[in-house]
């Protein structure tokens, strides 16, 4: 416990605000709830918020208490800081001290913690800004000192959120030219972006981002696109630890390698799951202690808290939290997330991801897993921010790993069952038909799928859907056929 900052202020120094009494007030919120002293973590307090040395004693013994996993109360506070203090708990009258903090409230709530929280929060910045302030003063008096680099740090540093400053666009293409950020899967991934998976219910979700932790931190193979090897954090709130070890042992098997030491790391946090604003500032003090260059989130709807997934507002604030987690760390951040109910055959591959569509537009890659006609096959289809468009593909679960099947034709998606019209129950809009789609191919050319989609949408503004339901029913009705890997009209 030498490592206790001091709290008294240099002789030199003005004397600085606190209040001691709301100090108090906190600790015995956290002192009497362990969900309550993990939002207050979360939050972001240490022991520098505190001001009187018996109750950053009291905080820091808190902490270390929470992180061996003894839970708050009077009697255990008290036998944990007897032992871990010695004599300086005689010294200090600590038993005192807490006994009184855990009195001061008899009923708290998170509520009041969080405000107890803000206060001192508040407190503290007054603090550090006139210890900043002081700081430029005492440059200023000294011939040598450099005053205005320290005024520019104290101005950076209580500047809303210390934001970038501008730059002037002509430094952005010259010699100054910021650096792209290094690709972690190849045609696919930057680090510091984001990724969301997007799949069915059930779909294997957990399998396909525990594959994707393991190629990174092995630098293997993923899907068929190479990934860069680097340390990956997979954050795990649903699997319980024995079953998640498990898989990593199945896929590590089935992939045939092996990760190194030290290159992914699991964070086992079943039952520790809140809102992310209230674990954010602990996530990233984590994160910070490494190089990490992928963080994996699963299942992201656990980090919701209070939010409503179907609420853009929601969901938008959800995701800056963890833009936040990405900025702060340079790590590229990884989730699954669940599709809409129904069929998603007539939907736009970026319109099937459930909620709000902020999940669709938010991330910088997105691929989404549909049902694949073929049993135990998903077509994955790709919007990419920052790379060029990839080619759809079929992915087959082959227990326990989706392999890249490029035989496949990713077009012939599960259709709806329908009771008259094989291809139209009335669902779909009647604007286009067969016809339309087969007027584009023309009489000899012979064309891709894919290639004809694209035509399709820019002379006719035929949607995506429509096309792939007209293009299955033409298949099906013999009226296109198959040559030399191109597809041609039936003469």
């Amino acid at each position: 416990m030498s490592n206790i900052p001091p709290s008294k202020p240099a002789a030199n120094r003005p004397t600085l605000p606190e209040k001691r009494d709301i100090e108090m007030l906190l600790l015995s919120c956290v002192l009497q709830s362990h969900n309550t002293l993990r939002t207050i973590i979360g939050l972001g307090c240490t022991v520098h918020h505190f001001t009187f040395q018996p109750y950053r004693i009291i905080w820091q013994s808190v902490l270390q208490m929470h992180e061996d996993d003894i839970p708050p109360g009077l009697i255990e506070a008290t036998n944990w800081m007897r032992d871990a203090h010695g004599q300086t708990f005689e010294q200090m009258q600590l038993a005192g001290h807490v006994t009184d903090c855990f009195a001061a409230i008899l009923a708290p709530s998170e509520e009041t913690a969080k405000y107890y929280f803000e206060t001192i929060d508040e407190v503290k910045r007054r603090r550090d800004a006139i210890a900043a302030a002081e700081k430029v003063k005492t440059a200023a008096q000294d011939p040598m000192g450099d005053w205005k680099a320290e005024a520019e740090r104290l101005r950076g540093e209580f500047s809303p959120g210390s934001w970038p400053k501008l730059v002037d666009a002509r430094d952005l293409l010259g010699p100054k030219r910021p650096k792209r950020p290094p690709v972690l899967i190849n045609h696919l991934l930057h680090k510091g972006s984001k990724l969301i998976i997007g799949g069915t219910s059930k779909g294997r979700k957990t399998w396909t981002l525990v594959d994707l932790a393991v190629s990174v931190a092995a630098g293997a193979s993923w899907w068929g696109y190479n990934c860069t090897a680097g340390k990956v954090c997979y954050i795990n709130f649903e699997i319980q630890d024995g079953f998640f070890a498990d898989r990593l042992e199945i896929i590590e098997r089935a992939k045939q390698t092996q990760c190194p030491p030290g290159s992914l790391h699991v964070w086992n946090l079943r039952g520790f799951t809140e809102g992310i604003e209230h674990m954010s500032a602990v996530i990233i003090r984590q994160l910070e202690k490494a190089d990490y260059s992928l963080v994996i989130v699963d299942p992201i709807y656990k980090a919701l808290g209070d939010r409503d997934e179907n609420k853009a507002g929601d969901v938008a604030s959800m995701l800056n939290e963890f833009e936040r987690i990405a900025v702060r760390t340079g790590a590229a951040i990884a989730f699954g997330s669940h599709f809409s109910k129904g069929n998603q055959a007539a939907k736009d591959a970026m319109d099937r991801i459930g909620g709000s569509g902020v999940f669709a537009r938010d991330p910088d890659a997105i691929l989404t897993m549909t049902a694949h006609e073929e049993e135990d096959a998903y077509t994955v289809e790709t919007s990419l921010r920052n790379f060029p468009p990839q080619p759809s593909f079929v992915a087959r679960w082959e227990f326990p790993l989706f392999k890249r099947d490029d035989n496949a034709d990713p077009s012939l998606l599960k259709a709806p069952k329908r009771r008259n019209d094989p291809y139209n129950s009335g669902r779909f809009s009647q604007k286009f038909s067969i016809d339309d789609v087969l007027t584009q191919m023309g009489i000899t050319q012979g064309w891709r799928p894919g290639t004809l989609q694209k035509q399709c949408k820019e002379e006719c503004g035929m949607a995506p859907s429509t096309f792939w339901r007209l293009w299955n029913a033409a298949k099906t009705d013999g009226k296109v056929i198959a040559q030399d890997g191109l597809w041609r009209r039936a003469l």
